[in-house]
């Protein structure tokens, strides 16, 4: 079988020449081809950019990069329209020497703090790269976390299974099923990362449902948790996952890991009790599933 084969965009106006050191800079950091061609093409737009607003490279600062950024935003456009998206191009020619230095950053409050210390534990602890880091685990930790700030700090000892289940209800309707995937995957990897600093008394991993079977490519339904005011289970509780097809559901227990071919479980101070069925593996639909 053959290769699959990528397109990669070919950088035109000011940043054209760092192109291909670019492109070599992100394949050091673990980048497979295809994410790197998606950061050429935002190369390309940045550089583009620069040409239309009559600047050169070195005068990239931050905020010309914000300014491209909010441009994507207010043209309707998805991609690379954050500014934490521009943060990679910015690094990267700042380290050519390239685009200016920023200015002392001002002190930090306390989400850019645990953020900087949770991507220190991913890069270092867990070996992971750069692009897995700053592209996936870093931005679901912002969206989780963002809107906890007070002046007490985040206030993750009050953080509850609800609030995580709560989240996943309206963030993973608004994914595709692979981006639904992603998001809970990072996000178990951030409540493990809380447990083991101490920043929550109980390990709220337990509380992510996993994704119904990935075969059927419908939007996931997480139902949230019932928890006690100290976030851990409650003496009856129940967490579903569904899709729009009820033969696919799938439930995980926290304690075992198993799944079970019901709607629903119980959790019962520590152990998991499933009504009926055993895990079954299909390799194809059930009956009275639409067929994709």
């Amino acid at each position: 079988m053959g290769s699959r084969m990528v397109w990669v965009p070919v950088v035109s106006g000011p940043l054209a020449p760092y192109a291909a050191g670019f492109e070599s800079w992100l394949g050091s950091r673990a980048y497979s081809a295809s994410a790197a061609a998606d950061r050429l093409y935002q190369f390309d737009q940045l550089s583009r950019w620069l040409g239309r607003e009559r600047l050169s490279a070195g005068d990239l600062t931050g905020e010309h990069a914000g300014r491209f950024a909010a441009g994507r935003r207010a043209a309707g456009l998805k991609s690379f329209s954050s500014p934490q998206s521009v943060a990679l191009p910015l690094e990267y020619l700042r380290q050519l020497g390239v685009a200016p230095m920023p200015a002392p950053a001002s002190p930090q409050g306390p989400l850019e703090e645990l953020l900087a210390d949770y991507c220190r534990y991913l890069s270092v602890e867990r070996g992971l790269s750069d692009h897995t880091v700053f592209d996936a685990y870093r931005p679901a930790a912002r969206l989780f976390l963002s809107g906890r700030e007070n002046p007490d700090g985040l206030g993750l000892d009050r953080l509850s299974a609800a609030e995580v289940s709560s989240f996943l209800a309206r963030e993973c309707p608004r994914r595709s099923m692979a981006g639904a995937r992603d998001l809970v995957g990072a996000l178990r990897s951030l409540l493990r990362y809380l447990h083991l600093a101490g920043l929550t008394a109980v390990p709220l991993v337990w509380a992510v449902p996993s994704v119904a079977d990935l075969r059927d490519r419908t939007p996931v339904a997480v139902a949230a948790a019932t928890t006690s005011s100290s976030g851990a289970p409650a003496r009856s509780s129940a967490m579903t996952v569904s899709t729009s097809c009820p033969a696919l559901a799938r439930t995980e227990a926290p304690e075992t890991g198993r799944f079970s071919s019901s709607l629903n479980f119980t959790v019962t101070a520590g152990s998991a009790a499933v009504p009926r069925g055993r895990a079954r593996h299909r390799t194809q639909p059930p009956r009275g599933c639409p067929r994709r």
